[in-house]
């Protein structure tokens, strides 16, 4: 038996040869005492058996804490042996990196708290939790989110730009416990919802897991799941700014998932779509069935077969189909539109689809828009024909495919007045329903609806031409009864606007001389302020193109456009119509004119020489803000100022508050 602490010798250990040296014994056990303690950490007791066998205990967030703080600098000798260890969980690092993004807390999440499995020596981490869902509750819970960041994206109040790079190449990172423990959470973004419209989700919608221990799921693990209508049908609305309208599977043909495992499996890559690695690696060009050079009839196809052909038809256009799975090629046309307006029935004949006259529609639950503003006893309407009078084409029907592409006149002389008038009711209450349409559909984009693109940019199109209708209306209107000014009102302007002028001593500004020796500066700061529009747009029209041009030339050629404006000041009198469209911003609409390039930089030097001119001969009262002498900054803080030394302003005892209004004078 050997003594305690001495490695012990091999029972059996085999005869020496003759010839070999013989090791002395104080030698041959020293070199045995080395080489267990070199095993002594990789075999030892402790690790024999790997961790499975061992039970771990849950820790404190503290220890992994410790452990990471102590392991920051890595160059101490302590670590030395750690080394090799951090090297072989490199290769596990993509994984703790996809468990750490898959687990990171949601919007409507202040803070999420998860366990997590780590290396004794801090070279590996990774959150032990899978975060299962219940997918109806998760695309609701993000519905709900797609509105409120379109609110935060439209109010700006929480958002703050990232600065890049984060951190500096040498820049240690931050330890958790003394920089981030003590800071508060932002506040978790949620949507308020109603007690009574939100009432089966209202209790539980945005916990971290909810309905767990209740009998709508099986468990955590959300395996199985059964909700009633009233939570469906609530999570439906919540979620339907996420829902797709698309219902036409025809629309996927060759982009849905068969057609994916078919691309894979042929190694080929659709168009627009996604690329794998291939499932097969074994194929060769030499191995192919048939190509130009087998062919016993010796048929050459010079035009190569496409990508599309191959995945559609995989058996017809591919020498060794294997695992491919051939797609439908044609589902029943879809037939359902969904409704934008909101007196539609749930069921009814949309004219886009169905074509169908009114008379048709009178048996259906939804009449036409003739029957519902005149009735269903039109033809007891007080005009009758006499009894000698016969109907003018009588046999003829009253509505072909070429009616609606008539284009004339409905106004016509002799026309019978209650004609007249039922076709004065209808125009009337067409525009009336065609207005109300396009105000429901604004309403509906304002508060973030999902809507269609095509409905979005018809809604444009109608809020402009009601927009051009009440200007239209309202210049015509100006030049019936305009100007609305009385003559008391008219002298009374006049002699306050001579006697200002007077006070201030006030000289005619002349035409811009051809030697002004401001010209350069004022045509400088003209361009820059054009330019200005142009320094955040990245696509650019054919007019806005030509107008940067002109500018980048008056850049390079001052006095040849100087020339060019005065000119044209001294001799236009034929300008090009100024074109609008509206920038629609969802919420709410900016008109953005189009004035041809050339005009423009001639309005915007005469804008710079008047303004100079004018605030040099003091034209301008101090309350025409902000001036040269008073910039914007000044100006804030003197309007601040002035709001602070007003009496009591900030007095609140008797429940007093300060109301600052924004407001138009009207005529």
């Amino acid at each position: 038996m050997a003594a305690p602490g001495n490695p012990m010798p091999f029972p059996f250990a085999p005869p020496l040869p003759a010839s070999a040296p013989v090791i002395p014994e104080d030698k041959l056990m020293e070199k045995a005492k080395r080489w267990a303690q070199m095993n002594s950490k990789r075999y030892s007791e402790k690790r024999k058996h790997g961790a499975s066998d061992i039970q771990k205990e849950n820790m404190p967030p503290e220890h992994i804490r410790k452990i990471i703080k102590d392991h920051g600098d890595m160059s101490s000798k302590k670590f030395r042996h750690d080394k090799r260890i951090y090297l072989g969980a490199l290769k596990y690092v993509p994984h703790a990196v996809l468990k750490l993004l898959e687990n990171m807390p949601m919007p409507w999440e202040q803070v999420r708290e998860v366990p997590v499995l780590y290396h004794v020596t801090g070279a590996i981490t990774f959150v032990n939790e899978v975060p299962w869902v219940v997918e109806p509750v998760f695309i609701a819970q993000w519905g709900t989110m797609w509105i409120m960041m379109r609110r935060e994206k439209r109010d700006r109040r929480h958002f703050k730009r990232m600065r890049f790079p984060p951190f500096d190449d040498e820049e240690p990172p931050l330890d958790y416990g003394d920089n981030i423990i003590d800071v508060d959470p932002l506040e978790a973004i949620q949507m308020e919802l109603d007690e009574e419209e939100d009432k089966p989700v209202y209790d539980w919608f945005y916990d971290h897991k909810p309905l767990l221990n209740t009998k709508f799921v099986n468990g955590s693990t959300y395996r199985k799941w059964k909700l009633d209508l009233p939570i469906m049908s609530t999570l439906h609305r919540l979620a339907h700014q996420l829902l797709s309208d698309l219902l036409d599977k025809n629309y996927f043909y060759l982009f849905d998932l068969k057609d994916f495992f078919t691309s894979k499996a042929l190694n080929m890559a659709i168009p627009g779509g996604p690329k794998f690695e291939p499932l097969f690696r074994d194929t060769e060009a030499a191995d192919e069935d048939w190509n130009e050079f087998n062919d016993i009839n010796k048929i050459i196809i010079r035009q190569p077969i496409r990508t599309e052909y191959k995945v559609a038809f995989p058996f017809l256009y591919n020498n060794l189909p294997r695992s491919v799975h051939v797609s439908w090629y044609h589902y029943p046309s879809v037939v359902y539109i969904k409704a934008d307006d909101p007196d539609l029935p749930a069921f009814y004949f949309d004219p886009l689809i169905n074509p169908v006259s009114s008379r048709t529609l009178k048996s259906t639950a939804k009449v036409s828009h003739e029957d519902e503003l005149f009735g269903d006893d039109v033809e007891n309407d007080e005009f009758v024909l006499p009894e000698e009078v016969q109907p003018f084409m009588a046999e003829d029907p009253l509505y072909t495919d070429n009616t609606a592409n008539a284009n004339i006149p409905w106004k016509v002389p002799g026309l019978p007045t209650p004609i007249e008038n039922m076709i004065l009711r209808y125009v009337k209450s067409k525009a009336d329903w065609w207005t109300s349409v396009a105000h429901y559909n604004r309403e509906r984009i304002r508060r973030g609806a999902t809507v269609d693109k095509t409905v979005c940019k018809k809604n444009l199109g109608r809020l402009t031409r009601l927009y051009l209708k009440a200007e239209q209306e309202r210049q015509h209107n100006y030049l019936k009864d305009g100007p609305y000014v009385t003559a008391e009102e008219a002298v009374a302007i006049y002699t306050t606007t001579v006697h200002w002028l007077e006070s201030r001593k006030f000289s005619p500004i002349p035409f811009p001389p051809l030697s002004y020796k401001h010209d350069t500066k004022l045509l400088i700061l003209a361009l820059e302020r054009l330019k200005e529009a142009y320094s955040v747009q990245g696509r650019l029209n054919q007019s806005q193109r030509e107008e940067l041009g002109l500018v980048e030339n008056a850049y390079d050629n001052p006095h040849e456009c100087l020339s060019r404006i005065k000119r044209l000041l001294l001799t236009q009198r034929a300008f090009k119509e100024v074109g609008i469209e509206f920038m629609d911003l969802y919420s709410h609409l900016i008109p953005v004119y189009d004035v041809e390039p050339l005009e423009k930089i001639t309005d915007a030097y005469l804008d710079q020489y008047l303004w100079y001119e004018g605030d040099k001969r003091h034209l301008f009262p101090g309350w025409i803000k902000p001036g040269d002498s008073e910039p914007p900054p000044l100006l804030v803080y003197k309007w601040a100022q002035g709001i602070n030394n007003l009496a009591e302003v900030w007095e609140t005892a008797d429940g007093q508050c300060n109301v600052l209004m924004e407001t138009r004078l009207s005529k």
